[in-house]
């Protein structure tokens, strides 16, 4: 078994989350496929001419930052059991992301949220370096259950000094997710353009949510980075391994 617990370069980080995620992409698309076939099918609704407008994009927007979250939360469970040799099961994914209790859950997801959101108002940037900085944010919360004020600075002592190579690794799959999902929408957008052009409303529903779907169905790979780097940072700060993820995971 591959040892995923271990300090990596930002290269190999990165190959590592593509690794994952293509040889258990069976696995993880069971598990995740409940929230993104949901998702997909509001989004491509709410993209239809008719629902078009600040509001729609509003409700969009809201619907994706709250899926992202559980997603984060979910995979954080099957990732870990991945890297451990474990096989994921449905069940215990989604009940052992929220063992930590749902307000405190919600309760830190909301705190993260409205930092970033705070920082996209003071024009934008601020809010991406807090995106960046609180990365793992997620497997502290799901994996140590830490939350609240204390997963934030957990999370920001956890990081800290690390923050270039962690932009590193979030920004080479984020356009490499973004791409595909550009180069699959193009390509289907080709397919479908004849029933498009004569205005067949079903068919361009179907359109936007198989485009939908596909992006989110690579998304998970930012899931699976944002753990290798939670094991890289405390290999590196903790001595952690395997064991430590074991007992963290198990407790």
């Amino acid at each position: 078994m591959a040892n995923y617990v271990a300090v990596g370069s930002v290269g190999e980080l990165i190959g590592k989350s593509f690794s994952i995620y293509l040889r258990h992409f069976g696995t993880i698309l069971l598990i995740y496929i409940v929230l993104a076939i949901p998702l997909a099918a509001m989004l491509a609704l709410l993209q239809m001419p008719e629902f078009a407008g600040l509001i729609a994009n509003g409700i969009s927007a809201t619907l994706s930052i709250i899926i992202s979250f559980i997603a984060a939360a979910v995979l954080t469970v099957t990732i870990s059991d991945i890297c451990l040799g474990n096989k994921p099961t449905f069940e215990r994914s989604y009940v052992r992301a929220f063992q930590i209790g749902i307000g405190k859950f919600l309760g830190t997801i909301l705190l993260v949220w409205l930092m970033i959101l705070l920082g996209i108002i003071l024009f934008v940037i601020p809010g991406l370096i807090i995106s960046v900085m609180l990365v793992v944010v997620m497997p502290v919360l799901i994996l140590e259950r830490i939350a609240g004020w204390k997963a934030v600075k957990r999370t920001l002592a956890l990081a800290r000094g690390k923050h270039w190579r962690n932009f590193g690794v979030v920004l080479v799959v984020s356009l490499i997710v973004q791409l595909f999902a550009y180069v699959t929408g193009f390509a289907l957008g080709a397919l479908f353009a004849d029933f498009v052009v004569y205005g067949d409303e079903f068919a361009l529903w179907i359109f936007l949510f198989v485009a939908s779907l596909v992006g989110l169905l690579i998304g998970p790979v930012q899931s699976v980075a944002a753990v290798l780097l939670y094991y890289d940072l405390r290999s590196r700060k903790e001595a952690f391994d395997l064991v430590g993820l074991e007992r963290d995971l198990n407790v």
